[in-house]
């Protein structure tokens, strides 16, 4: 019976050492495989754990058998220990570099095992207590990682210890088979912990982590999170609080001109240029301080950097400074383009006021001009009127000599001088209605000369002007379509309001100075008043709904009137939309119309706006007059009611306004002929 026992104990121990290796061997399979410093550990512990066993089978289980051998069976179990240990305790220390420096000392800690096991002294005792207090901390730890983190792979861990502990009771005691059975379930749940071949599922449906995984999983989001920063487009480099490179990206070593491995360990004092390293040393240093992220922009090679300084507190003694510098070469040269492309455009809309004020002076001394040339006229007429009555008096003289040639008796010397004085009178007659003549010619041919000039001024001024207006109105829209700076986009919207403005200041001066000028004609037509009115409020581009104006027509259906249809819709236009503009949310504009004794048409356009006061009244159809002096700048050209007296003019009528006073809105009269019947 003892010699089965014996037997059998030798075949169990056999075959736990037959484990042991395959496991070591296992682990060195996966070393070569995956190149990972912790199977190496294991696969060095659990060679270590045979060597103890084959010592434990051959005997060597006392110190009087074989010093060396029994130290040799004692000490080769330590390295396991030690993995078990490091394995369990690591999560405890975060540390760069932790993979190399576990390994170093767990090759140190073989190394000091391997020495004292072939030492011929009994160190049993001091082993003992250091295994009793190994132990002890890995019951606690383990329970402290279960109670914290709910992981199943601690409570394996925990089988493991206890396992280990219950083999060598078992040994101490010499209890047959309990503690062959303790290291095989030790053994296995290793493999449980380490590899977890069967995919072990914990309660809250995630899979049991190894100790390994978490660190493999480090690694892999080490190398994900190296790629990742090296993908990155902008400049990126991580400093100490002295200056030192820590880590830089791809894209950073290039704008340095140099590759990651001249950089990480330099100084950035020793690499940046001095000005630019004094400016971003003060930025740093402020970051630091404050805690809060700074910015600034500098030149390097013609290329321009924003930078952002990014604090990181790693704990309260070390802080580290992340820099990124983005390259805004393009957007830093585009603002420079646009700001170029902005004085450009403010020059010539400059310009463009001054050929405006200089075209307003040319048409102020055009109407000086023309009214000197109307008083002189007017001058010219008296004296031709003047002329005629001395013409009649003499007639009326010459019936008085005839009447008295026939009553009375004259002397002939008498009738001789007389007549002698009437032909002088009718020489200087004569003499002076020539000179009348040619000076009413020359007054003419004054005025056609300036009227033909200003006519040429106004077509050269008009092309002039249209010329650089039309390609800025058409591309500067396409342009904005193209920027995505919210900046740049206001400033260029500023642009495009400029333009236009200027192209409604050119046009509407432009047809001011042609209805202006004699040779301007107007299209007369029949028209139905009330249907024209109705379509040109409802075609107009009027916001009525936005402002929610009411507007009301109270024309009868029979008024026919004569009137130029096109010139007819830009009155109407320019007073109703004045009338919308200046009419608050919810104001009423009515038009009405009505006949007057002679024979014509009074239309009112009245609002319930702003209104005007008595001197406004007197200027409101002066050319370049705005009423409201809020509104000088480049929204109101202030030639809308100018233009609208020049059409009533040419149509023989008359257009005046009338207010009871700021505040209380505004009505605009005009009267417009009439259609005569057949």
């Amino acid at each position: 019976m003892i010699l089965i026992n014996l037997t059998i104990d030798f075949i169990s121990w056999i075959a736990i050492i037959v484990i042991s290796a395959g496991i070591g061997i296992y682990f060195f399979s996966l070393y070569f495989k995956e190149n990972d410093k912790k199977k190496l550990i294991f696969a060095i512990a659990f060679i270590a754990s045979t060597i103890s066993h084959i010592h434990y089978l051959f005997g060597y289980t006392t110190p009087e058998q074989n010093i060396i051998a029994y130290n040799a069976y004692n000490w080769m179990a330590m390295p396991l220990f030690i993995a078990l240990f490091m394995a369990l305790n690591s999560h405890f220390f975060i540390t760069k570099n932790i993979y190399n420096i576990k390994f170093n000392v767990f090759i140190g800690l073989t190394i000091l095992c391997f020495t004292i096991a072939y030492m011929p002294i009994n160190s049993t005792g001091i082993l003992s207590i250091i295994r009793q207090l190994a132990s002890i901390e890995m019951i606690i730890a383990s329970i402290y990682w279960i109670i914290k983190t709910h992981d199943r792979s601690y409570y394996i861990f925990l089988s493991v210890i206890i396992f280990f502990m219950l083999g060598g009771i078992g040994l101490a005691r010499d209890i047959t088979f309990f503690p062959i059975l303790c290291y095989m379930f030790a053994h296995i749940f290793i493999i449980f912990l380490v590899v977890n071949p069967f995919k072990t599922v914990s309660s809250d449906g995630e899979r049991v982590s190894s100790f390994f995984s978490i660190e493999q999983q480090l690694k892999t989001s080490e190398i994900k999170f190296k790629k990742l920063f090296n993908n990155i487009p902008d400049a990126i480099c991580i400093l100490s609080e002295d200056g030192t490179i820590l880590e830089v990206n791809n894209k950073m070593a290039k704008n340095l001109n140099r590759s990651e491995q001249e950089i990480i360990g330099k100084n950035m004092h020793d690499i940046l240029p001095k000005k630019i390293d004094k400016d971003r040393t003060s930025i740093a240093y402020k970051a630091l301080k404050s805690g809060k992220i700074q910015e600034c922009d500098d030149k390097r090679d013609n290329m321009y950097f924003h930078n952002l300084f990014i604090p990181i507190e790693i704990n309260e003694k070390e802080k580290n400074l992340m820099i990124i510098a983005k390259d805004i070469t393009l957007e830093k040269k585009m603002e420079i383009e646009n700001k170029k492309k902005m004085i450009d455009l403010r020059n010539t809309e400059l310009a463009t006021i001054n050929i405006m004020e200089d075209m307003q002076e040319t048409n102020s001394n055009l109407e000086q001009a023309k009214n000197e040339i109307l008083n002189k006229n007017e001058e010219l007429l008296a004296t031709t009127d003047e002329l005629k009555s001395r013409n009649e008096e003499l007639d009326a003289i010459r019936e008085q000599l005839e009447n008295k040639n026939e009553n009375l008796i004259i002397t002939t010397e008498e009738l001789q001088a007389m007549n002698q004085e009437l032909d002088v009178a009718r020489e200087q007659l004569s003499d002076l209605n020539l000179t009348l003549e040619e000076k009413v010619k020359e007054r003419t041919l004054e005025v056609q000369h300036l009227i033909e000039v200003k006519d040429e001024f106004i077509n050269q001024l008009s092309h002039d002007l249209k010329t650089p207006i039309t390609p800025l109105n058409t591309l500067l829209p396409i342009i904005q379509k193209k920027i995505d700076d919210e900046k740049i986009n206001e400033m260029l919207t500023v642009c495009i309001d400029k333009v236009r403005y200027m192209k409604s200041l050119v046009t509407n001066t432009l047809e001011l100075a042609r209805m202006n000028s004699p040779n301007f004609e107007i299209n007369m037509s029949d028209v139905d008043l009330s249907e024209e009115v109705d379509r040109i409020v409802n075609c107009g581009s009027f916001d009525y709904d936005a402002n929610h104006i009411k507007l009301e027509t109270i024309i009868s259906d029979d008024i026919q009137v004569k009137v130029d249809s096109m010139r007819f819709e830009e009155l109407i236009n320019n007073i109703v939309s004045n009338a919308v503009k200046y009419s608050p949310d919810g104001g009423t504009i009515t038009i009405r119309a009505e006949e007057t004794k002679d024979n014509r048409i009074q239309l009112s356009i009245q609002d319930t706006g702003m209104g005007m006061s008595e001197e406004q009244l007197n200027h409101v159809f002066d050319e370049f007059y705005k009423a409201d002096e809020s509104r000088h700048d480049f929204t109101s050209t202030g030639l809308g009611l100018s233009i609208c007296k020049k059409i009533i003019e040419k149509h023989q009528g008359k257009i005046w306004a009338e207010s009871p006073g700021i505040g209380k809105g505004t009505k605009i009269y005009f009267t417009i002929p009439k259609t005569t019947g057949l």
